[in-house]
């Protein structure tokens, strides 16, 4: 069964991506990309990107803008991705 949100097709597999950090608490855009990828590679339909798994409060808007710039730029690999 299959995930419909106002005609999205979310896909069998959704997957809340943990976020990467840099050493220094900063986003790390290259594993995030990386990671959105591997993980379209290896099977996931949708990817949730700063959802829940908890480290959305420690992003500033600037990052959150980021990760969304960064699901548009992978989500040719997906059916759907998320940031809340």
């Amino acid at each position: 069964m299959t995930g419909e949100r106002n005609g999205a097709q979310f896909g069998s597999l959704i997957t809340a991506m943990v976020t990467p950090f840099e050493n220094n608490g900063g986003l790390n855009e290259a594993m995030t990309r990386d990671l959105a990828v591997h993980l379209a590679d290896t099977g996931s339909d949708s990817v949730v990107f700063a959802g829940t798994t908890g480290e959305s409060p420690n992003l500033t808007a600037h990052e959150r803008g980021r990760l969304i710039d960064i699901g548009l730029s992978v989500r040719e690999a997906l059916s759907y991705f998320e940031s809340m």
